[in-house]
């Protein structure tokens, strides 16, 4: 990172975002939703966004965005998903001299 400069993220999540609309092809039953319906980003603490999401998201969802950030500090990822499963992830973020 370069103080000053925007930082371009990328946040990957691993699920499996059933929209509740599919079919299972065995039985012909719907398969219930499951779905990412929360992500937030903090850095160095402080909450950087909230993103409110729905079914409409991709199995593995990916979401970019760009911060400015002030010197070497933690970058936070939670997401909470339509059974409350909660999951956490985090990476260290260098800022150059």
């Amino acid at each position: 990172a370069v103080p000053g400069a925007p930082l371009s993220t990328q946040v990957l999540i691993s699920h499996p975002n059933n929209s509740g609309l599919q079919r299972d092809q065995l039985t012909q039953l719907t398969i219930p939703a499951w779905f990412v319906r929360e992500i937030a980003v903090d850095y160095k603490g402080e909450r950087l966004l909230t993103a409110q999401t729905t079914f409409s998201l991709s199995e593995n969802p990916s979401l970019r965005f760009s911060f400015m950030p002030d010197g070497s500090g933690e970058l936070e990822v939670q997401a909470i998903d339509t059974r409350e499963q909660q999951f956490h992830g985090a990476v260290p973020v260098a800022a150059e001299k």
